[in-house]
């Protein structure tokens, strides 16, 4: 579960350094966000930074999101799942979800993700695989 989490944040770091520059040149915070701030706290503005970023992107979103949730957040990152599958969800949106829920743990929400994914295409091998792991 150790890796999970360092795998998660590794990614998301690596992703909000890349937005971080993109905002910097667009007139959002940038490097300000996190310059001279305690680990936690930066990391928690880069999060915040990150998730403005995300806009409306279920993608971006759902990275943001389960960061929250594997590193303990869980209601903020089941705030931002809410947030995406409160619109109109696309399978791949389920599916990711459903793989942080089985991240952690919580294989009967996995399960339910995963099933709604496979109502959207009952057809997608990928999705039936899914399930079955």
């Amino acid at each position: 579960m150790k890796i999970v989490r360092v795998t998660a944040l590794v990614a998301v770091a690596l992703l909000v350094g890349i937005g971080i520059g993109i905002a910097k040149d667009k007139g959002g915070l940038g490097i300000d966000a996190i310059r001279g701030k305690p680990p936690k706290e930066a990391a928690m503005s880069a999060l915040a930074e990150a998730e403005r970023l995300a806009g409306k992107g279920t993608w971006e979103l759902i990275a943001v999101g389960r960061v929250y949730y594997l590193s303990g957040d869980k209601p903020r990152g089941q705030a931002i799942f809410d947030r995406v599958t409160s619109g109109k969800p696309g399978g791949s949106d389920w599916e990711r979800i459903g793989q942080v829920y089985a991240e952690a743990g919580e294989n009967d929400r996995a399960a339910d993700c995963f099933q709604k994914m496979l109502a959207m295409d009952a057809k997608d091998d990928t999705g039936q695989a899914m399930v079955g792991a």
